[in-house]
Parts: C-alpha cells; structure tokens; sequence
C-alpha cells in the first residue's frame, strides 16, 4: 500500500517550515515527491500534480491546511484509491499567536477573522479528519517543533511535554468526548533522529558554497527543530514498528 504523508494544521502554525524539515532531514522514504515539485516540473496546478500522483499510485509528501472546504477537496482525489494516510499536525496555543506570526512572515492577505475561525473550527475539523487517515502526530510550535500527542485506531496518547500543551486538552476533548486515554507503553527515543540530523548537517555543510552560507537565507534543520532536543527527550513511541517515521 502506498503512503501520503500529510502536513496540517491552521494558518501560521508552521506547517510549511515542518514539511521542509521532513525533507531536508530524508526521514522519509518519498521525502523528494511533493505536488509542488511536480507542478513546477508539468508547469501545472499543483491540484493537476496531487491528482497525477494519485493516478500513478505514487507515495508523497504534501501540506494540507486544516480547513472542511480544502479537506473535502483533497479526500475527493483519493475517492476510490488505496492509501495508507500518515499525518503530522502543527499546532500553536491561540489565533492571537497563529496571527503574530503571519504578520512577521508579511502574510497581509489572511484576514485575522478567519484564522480566529479556523481556530473555532479546529476542534471539528480535526475529528473529522481523524476518522480518515492512519494517524496523527501532533506538534506544537511554540518554541519549536515538540511532539506533544499521538492518535491512532481510536487510542489517543499525550506525551510528557504534551501535558503542559492546554491546547492538546482540546484535541483530547475532540477525539474522545468519553475521556478515554491510555498510557504511553514505551519512551519515546531520539537516537536515531539525533543521528540523521547530524549526518543531514554535515552533508549539507560540505556541499553549501561560501556565498550562500554568508546569506543564511534558510534555518538548518536543527536551527528549525531545536525544540525537539529541549521539550521531547521523554516522549513516547507512537508505533510498535520498526519504521522511524512511526516514532516523529
């Protein structure tokens, strides 16, 4: 069964930043394929690009925006398809933090009324988008990319970082309205992520030229997920799986 692994979450969260990450990082086994790749390649939609991936039963990486109108969109291309959905969820504490942010990236053509509805709608929308796809690994982004909480088959777990998020009560509120919750089963372990983060670097430092090191246009890798190191040395495994991506 192929795979889509998909990056949501509401406006200004980080999901962009995220998803690059996954790809500079080669956690990933498609981490080269997304739509906007292809799209450029076939000068097309990005729309045209997700549905010929689909055509061609190929696993990718894209983002979503957490939104009904956008989800149905998505979900309709896969009507009638086979695919195993893993994904990520960016989150941040409030629509006052999500619109700061936009503003610092000079984002003036989002209204703040509507990333405050998002916000209103995300409860909804996030479960009706747990009833669609694999898992959900969620993160927030408040001082860094931290894994906070996992959802997967109906079981939902808050990591130790995940208990301070007030946020992540909401999500537990949404996907299970009864409270039930279970117990981590294992530590989550970053072995392997440290790894891939400094092989990822050291190739990365080898191969950048003199000018664009001086530039600095974009973060590092560890620049972007330096929040990983401080807030989820005592997370939890998501997957029993020997896949690492089962374990971010």
């Amino acid at each position: 069964m192929q795979t889509i692994y998909l990056v949501t979450g509401l406006l200004g969260v980080g999901k962009t930043s995220f998803l690059q990450v996954l790809e500079g990082l080669k956690l990933l086994p498609e981490y080269s394929v997304t739509p906007q790749k292809i799209a450029r390649i076939y000068n097309s939609s990005e729309t045209y690009a997700m549905q010929k991936l689909i055509d061609d039963g190929r696993s990718f990486l894209c983002e979503l925006p957490l939104e009904q109108e956008k989800m149905e969109q998505f979900f309709g291309l896969l009507e009638g398809k086979t695919y195993a959905i893993n994904c990520y969820c960016m989150g941040l504490p409030d629509a006052a933090e999500a619109i700061a942010r936009l503003v610092r990236r000079d984002h003036t053509g989002v209204s703040a009324a509507k990333v405050v509805a998002d916000f209103e709608l995300f409860p909804s929308n996030i479960w009706e988008l747990s009833k669609r796809v694999e898992n959900i690994k969620f993160f927030d982004n408040t001082h860094g990319f931290c894994l906070t909480g996992y959802f997967s088959a109906g079981k939902f777990m808050l990591s130790d970082a995940g208990h301070c998020v007030p946020w992540m009560q909401t999500v537990k509120a949404a996907l299970l309205p009864n409270e039930q919750q279970i117990t981590p089963e294992s530590v989550w372990q970053t072995e392997i992520f440290e790894r891939k983060v400094k092989e990822n670097e050291e190739k990365s430092d080898g191969n950048r030229g003199e000018t664009q090191r001086k530039r600095g246009k974009k973060k590092g890798a560890r620049d972007v997920l330096h929040g990983f190191h401080r807030h989820t040395a005592k997370g939890f495994a998501g997957s029993s799986g020997t896949d690492f991506n089962a374990k971010i």
